[in-house]
């Protein structure tokens, strides 16, 4: 009886010291600093079976500290015709580390993938793990089999208040697999005959800080291609970015071009009194009127365009497939271009130009010119001609040619082209009403400001919503406003608002109280002390504006303006005011210089910030001094 007691109490021990496995408690301090998330394990192994063919298999419990942490408790497993979901495993823990739920593959939500797409094979599981008291945690195992391996996708786990207890990632191949590898911010790789691995300790969490600069080099990340691979049958390499290029050539060269009569159509559209430019114009803005943008994912089809011919009847396409239509209507009337391969997006990471893979996930066009070449963005029905915008600008892609792949840069837009010119007119009444006009026109990069491309083709509702927002005053009614996109212009966009304000000053006795600055005031930043990390300012600009007040008959100023002039490394600004004709005209000038700057500048430029927002924020008076 006595030995079945001990034999019990140890039983009892051994499941409780199991239980205690993700208890809160157990973390180290220093990794429950700054963060929402910790992971206790992260384990990611991939078995390479042969040049075509792996096996994932991912294991990682992460403890939700805070609700700010939801976004690791939506777990979604994609998968289509190369991608086979083997296990899922699913276990939920108390904040003593004790289970309280647990879930398989059959209590996930299959969903085919919805949106733009027009037919697509990718489908995901899906569960949402929310819903627990915090702090939680969830453990998760999954396997998958992939059948093509074209890269083994990029490994990093660090997020801003993101901690890591312990994590590993493995690739177990054999000796025929060669691939490449590169790391940043972890240990050198434990090698064995059939195994590399990486793994990670005890990394704190790091706390955001605004304007961080080069967040990624921050994180430990580990990049693998593999030198050799296969993906539907297509063989390839990323040797070089040349032989990586011939790889997206061998795809493109299976895609058909238009067809004989469908050529004559497109030849129709233009003729020998156009420029180059002109000819290439006239297509763009065909193209955009006569197709849509839907994705397609079907098989090696999220790599290889379909036939011009069929974007031609059928009037759609993804960016491929368009990119190549617009590459064949060009050929039509003998201009050449170049497929391009780049990676898309505003807050874009730009690629490892060392480390030849697949990093993309968008095409557009390069049209070489006598001087320079235009770059055509082909899935956007309402993009400018030649305009790239922060989705594409600025950063490496690999144009597609008769040689293979090389690496090029879009075109920046440089400060001087990014130029915002405003005029502003006000008439105010003798209650502190007003009336007013609003005119602007938008260079370079300033086009997309605030969002104002987006509200060309957006509702009535949606452009009052945004036009409430951007002026800077309350009780407003608009009688007319009118968003542009311009052609055949030096600038691409052009706003023209007229309105009316009720208590457009607020009032006292015999005088009025305005704030003469209505758009674009600058925000106020808050000093860090010690802070840890560079910062960058993405995007150089100049605005000008110019604010004419037209004051009721009988009133002057009494309390003007401060003049300022501000000059420093991150910009320069100034604001100064006249009479003119009775007109009481304020300036305002503001250029901002991209860049980055080192963390023991960050207050500085937090003044300069500040001093700016003070400038924007003046009153000035006006005083009731005759009858009219």
């Amino acid at each position: 009886m006595k030995k079945l007691l001990i034999l019990t109490i140890l039983l009892c021990q051994f499941s409780y010291s199991f239980s205690q496995k993700y208890n809160v408690n157990n973390i180290d301090k220093s990794l429950i600093k700054n963060a929402d998330l910790v992971f206790r394990e992260h384990h990611t192994q991939w078995k390479v079976i042969s040049m075509s063919d792996a096996l994932e298999t991912v294991d990682y419990a992460a403890t939700l500290l805070n609700e700010d942490a939801d976004y690791i408790a939506d777990l979604v497993i994609p998968y289509d015709d190369f991608i086979k979901i083997n296990s899922v495993q699913i276990n939920i823990y108390d904040s003593n580390g004790f289970q309280i739920d647990k879930f398989k593959e059959k209590d996930m939500k299959d969903i085919g993938n919805i949106g733009s797409d027009l037919a697509s094979d990718s489908r995901f599981k899906f569960i949402n793990l929310s819903g627990y008291e915090y702090p939680y945690t969830i453990e998760i195992s999954y396997s998958c089999k992939h059948k093509g391996l074209i890269g083994i996708p990029q490994w990093d786990l660090s997020e801003t208040y993101t901690s890591i207890e312990n994590a590993s990632l493995s690739v177990i191949s054999p000796k025929s697999y060669e691939f490449k590898f590169k790391e940043h911010n972890v240990e050198k790789s434990i090698d064995t005959d059939d195994e590399k691995k990486w793994e990670i300790k005890n990394i704190p969490a790091i706390e955001y800080e605004p304007l961080i600069a080069n967040y990624e080099s921050l994180l430990p990340v580990v990049k693998i291609a593999p030198k050799q691979f296969d993906y539907d049958g297509y063989k390839g390499s990323t040797d070089s970015w040349k032989t990586f290029g011939d790889w997206n050539l061998n795809l493109l060269n299976e895609a058909k071009s238009l067809n004989p009569k469908m050529k004559e159509e497109i030849q129709a559209l233009v003729n020998d009194s156009m420029t180059k430019k002109e000819k290439i114009q006239t297509l763009y803005k065909y193209l955009q009127e006569n197709t849509r943008y839907v994705s397609i994912q079907l098989g090696i089809g999220g790599f290889k365009p379909f036939d011009a011919d069929f974007v031609h009847e059928k009037k759609y396409g993804d960016c491929k497939a368009l990119s190549f239509y617009m590459k064949e209507m060009l050929a039509a009337i003998d201009i050449s271009s170049h497929y391009t391969i780049i990676q898309a997006g505003k807050d874009h990471s730009e690629i490892d130009v060392d480390f030849p893979s697949t990093q993309f996930n968008h095409i557009i066009l390069c049209v070489p010119m006598e001087k320079d070449s235009l770059w055509l963005e082909c899935t956007s029905q309402e993009a400018p001609f030649g305009y790239l915008g922060t989705f594409t600008s600025n950063r490496h892609c690999l144009l597609i040619s008769d040689n293979g792949g090389t690496l090029v840069k879009t075109p920046d837009y440089p400060k001087e082209g990014n130029i915002k010119n405003t005029q502003v007119n006000i008439t105010i009444d003798y209650e502190g009403n007003a009336k007013g006009t609003i005119n602007e026109k938008m260079y370079g990069l300033e086009f997309e400001n605030r969002g104002f491309s987006q509200m060309i083709s957006s509702s009535d509702k949606d452009k009052e919503d945004w036009l409430k927002h951007y002026i800077d005053t309350d009780n407003i009614d608009f009688e007319n406003y009118d968003f542009k996109q311009l052609e055949n212009k030096d600038y691409f966009g052009e706003l023209d608002v007229s309105f009316s304000s009720r208590n457009f000053c607020s009032t006292m006795s015999k005088r009025m109280f305005l704030k003469p600055i209505l758009l674009e005031k600058r925000g106020k930043f808050e000093e860090i002390e010690n802070r840890k990390f560079d910062f960058e300012l993405s995007q150089s600009y100049i605005n000008t504006f110019e604010y004419i007040y037209e004051l009721p008959t009988g009133y002057e100023v009494e309390k003007e303006l401060k003049e300022q002039n501000i000059e420093s490394e991150y910009g320069v600004y100034k604001i100064s005011a006249s009479i003119q004709d009775g007109k009481y005209i304020v300036k305002r000038h503001i250029e901002i210089n991209k860049g980055i700057y080192s963390a023991d500048k960050y207050n500085e430029f937090v003044a300069f910030s500040n001093q700016i927002h003070k400038a924007d924020n003046q009153k000035i008076v006006i005083v009731k001094t005759s009858e009219p």
